[in-house]
């Protein structure tokens, strides 16, 4: 392992940077060779472009040789103007190699691999036929990666297992397009990377004014699981300035959410959860939270929660007298739940931290009897969403609070407190 480590780490320590793709088989069909072709380049291009640091490309490729009989082709790459480092060539080639590897060995994107690179890199391993296209073979300097076919069925794991939640990106915006979906791309230096976010009419001009400045969107995040951020809908826009005084301050534009029918919002604490999970252990709370859940699974409401549930959430009970579950399938469980398409998560945001403090210094006090930091957290997220209502069991929250809190002058919106409930929703009994 230390021998191939070292081997793809010399790919970007060698005088000049190339990568040579081979392609070997008793017949080669041209149309297989052209599209073998024009997905070496894209997938260079692409990744290229997926590590600068404004989205566009940094380095240039030539073909150096063409070798005869089965098919060699030695690209060389070289900086595409003065100003960009002599090392970034080999940047680029290092993160192919790497990245090849990572995929043909598990579904885990690569850094530096975009959606566009997993895709040129899928098509190689779908070229792979004893009858022409028998091997593909990468190499450079010393390093070497033949394709195989399971590189496709991982990379196809990866384009399956997604998730969405509520959140922000903050970085530089660098680019605005308009043709097709319009959109504008944030340089993340967090995420490395820049991030497709696609944005409302409403919001074009504050995004022009944006451009090259530094700004806060947030909104509906998609992301890889246990992978990066792919792209965001964004729902806020807000352009950081910096005042005479030199004091921070942020300009907001703001997309309502639009939908045909408004269903009423509801965040469910994490005790929802675990009482819906426990149903062996504690039937009387399971029978109270049921109904919420199967709720949101009907879509007779919109279901929100924080992240921090998803780390809350630890054990499924199981009843007096019987063997307890195995973590693995506790784990299984509390996952599949967690991740219900109706359930809408919502991450931890600057916002929110604001919030939080507002309600401890509400609400809370010093021993045992004011609000917790962990039970503001969520009260925090809710408001933050504008959500109806919060639902929850915690009987000693209920009692801390009034029936209904709020956290002016930004946002106004009463949040009322109640035990899970949605009304006129009967639970059909199978």
């Amino acid at each position: 392992m230390e021998a191939r480590e070292d081997t793809i780490s010399s790919v970007k320590r060698s005088k000049e940077t190339t990568l040579t793709i081979s392609i070997e088989g008793p017949y080669l069909p041209l149309v297989k060779f052209r599209k073998a072709l024009d997905s070496f380049i894209d997938l260079l291009t692409a990744i290229d472009q997926e590590t600068s640091d404004n989205g566009k490309p940094t380095i240039e490729w030539s073909v150096s040789s063409i070798s005869s009989g089965s098919i060699h082709i030695t690209a060389v790459a070289n900086p595409i103007n003065q100003e960009i480092s002599e090392f970034r060539p080999g940047q680029v080639v290092e993160t192919v190699a790497r990245g090849l590897e990572q995929l043909q060995a598990s579904p885990i994107v690569p850094l530096g691999f975009s959606e566009a690179a997993l895709n040129h890199t899928k098509t190689f391993s779908e070229l792979i036929n004893p009858d022409d296209f028998a091997e593909i073979r990468f190499g450079s300097n010393g390093w070497t990666h033949n394709i195989a076919p399971r590189l496709a069925g991982n990379i196809n794991e990866i384009e399956k297992a997604t998730q969405k939640f509520y959140g922000s990106i903050e970085g530089k915006l660098v680019f605005i397009n308009v043709s097709s979906k319009q959109r504008f791309g944030i340089y993340s230096s967090l995420e490395g990377k820049t991030i497709n976010c696609y944005f409302k009419d409403e919001m074009f001009d504050i995004a022009k004014e944006a451009l090259g400045h530094r700004v806060y969107v947030f909104g509906l995040v998609r992301q890889r699981l246990h992978g990066p951020k792919i792209n965001i809908e964004v729902e806020e826009l807000g352009l950081y300035l910096h005042s005479k005084n030199c004091q921070l301050s942020v300009r907001f534009s703001k997309a309502e959410r639009t939908s045909v029918i408004q269903k009423p919002l509801h965040y469910l604490d994490s005790c929802i959860f675990t009482g819906f999970l426990n149903v062996r252990a504690e039937p009387e709370i399971f029978r109270e939270c049921e109904p919420i859940i199967r709720a949101a699974e009907q879509g007779v409401i919109r279901a929100f929660t924080s992240a921090f549930t998803m780390g809350e959430v630890v054990y499924v009970k199981a009843a007096p007298g019987e063997e307890s579950l195995s973590l693995e399938t506790q784990e299984k469980i509390i996952s599949q739940l967690l991740a219900s398409p109706w359930l809408e998560k919502v991450s931890f945001e600057p916002d929110m931290a604001e919030i939080n403090r507002f309600l401890l210094r509400e609400y809370g006090a010093s021993g045992k009897k004011g609000l917790k930091p962990y039970d503001s957290v969520h009260l925090a997220t809710a408001i933050r969403m504008k959500v109806d209502y919060f639902d929850t069991i915690d009987e000693e929250l209920m009692r801390l609070l009034p029936k209904s809190i709020c956290c002016p002058p930004r946002y106004p919106k009463p949040l009322i407190l109640q035990r899970p409930l949605v009304e006129n929703f009967q639970l059909k009994l199978l």
